[in-house]
């Protein structure tokens, strides 16, 4: 029930601007699918409760994108704007809209440990949660869908992402420009694989 409750929130947002909702609810299904798969212990806090986490991931992964109602170049930053002064938002406690407003503002650029710090201070779990919406956003880069999560698995010392209907290229392009920050959120190394180069070594 809660999600739908966010879920509806997050889309009440996008319709005032006039935004498709179909990239943002792709992007939350796979931060979520993500998040529920990584052992509980790494989202373990004295601060948050699991709720907390889901619903700040949840409505970042939905306005993420939100800023282009402003305008493209630079829209993380006009994502944070709306979101900060989101009348929708007015319900949630200044530290939770500033919360989802910081994650929606990660999603973009290299990461940068002079702005992580200025973003995030020491909150090692948010600063965990931008790296899972950058994951997911990855995933869904053409827009379209397109890409399913087969799992998420941590083994040998290492989180393997598994994908169905993703091309080298793409997952390339994740590594190369979304995978930057888990490294430094989550200390343990980032694979991710599609499902038929995984399907082709078995067969060999």
């Amino acid at each position: 029930m809660m999600n739908v409750i966010k879920d509806e929130l997050g889309k009440r947002v996008l319709k005032k601007y006039a935004l498709p909702t179909a990239h943002p609810e792709h992007v939350a299904d796979y931060a979520l699918t993500i998040f529920h798969a990584l052992p509980k212990k790494w989202w373990e806090h004295d601060t948050y409760q699991t709720d907390d986490l889901q619903l700040r991931l949840h409505l970042a992964s939905l306005l993420h994108d939100v800023g282009y109602a402003i305008g493209e170049k630079g829209h993380h930053k006009h994502s944070r704007y709306i979101i900060e002064h989101c009348a929708h938002l007015k319900p949630f406690s200044r530290d939770v809209t500033e919360n989802i407003a910081m994650l929606a503002l990660s999603h973009r650029k290299k990461a940068k440990k002079s702005w992580l710090a200025k973003r995030f201070g020491d909150d090692l779990i948010m600063l965990r949660l931008a790296a899972v919406l950058r994951i997911a956003d990855g995933i869904d880069r053409n827009h379209r869908g397109l890409v399913q999560i087969v799992s998420v698995e941590v083994c040998a010392k290492k989180l393997t992402i598994t994908l169905r209907g993703a091309t080298p290229k793409m997952i390339e392009h994740i590594l190369l420009k979304k995978a930057d920050l888990w490294p430094i959120a989550f200390s343990i190394p980032l694979h991710i694989q599609s499902e038929h180069m995984v399907s082709s070594l078995q067969n060999d």
